[in-house]
């Protein structure tokens, strides 16, 4: 697999984490999915995804990450991401009934 190749595994993941979040109508979260290490020949460097706020992020110059995993396993990020969110969402939601 070459890099370009690898880019666009990342903006795929990218793009259905963002989808999960609006799916499960966590409008207000902001996702972004980097590479922690830079890519060389033999490693690919390790997936790191952060969750935030929007309020956060437009409040604040360095804002705090809600949710972060890094891993190097596309299904591992997504397994736990998935369960973050609805996890998340019950919470709010527990909060918002009370």
């Amino acid at each position: 697999m070459d890099r370009s190749e690898f880019e666009k595994l990342i903006s795929d993941l990218e793009s259905k984490l963002k989808r999960a979040v609006l799916r499960v109508g966590l409008k207000k979260i902001e996702v972004q999915v980097f590479l922690l290490f830079p890519l060389g020949e033999s490693q690919l460097g390790t997936i790191h995804v952060e969750a935030y706020r929007r309020t956060d992020i437009l409040n604040r110059k360095k804002p705090q990450p809600i949710y972060k995993i890094k891993s190097d396993c596309f299904k591992d990020i997504e397994r736990g991401f998935l369960k973050w969110v609805i996890d998340y969402k019950s919470t709010i939601d527990k909060v918002a009934i009370k």
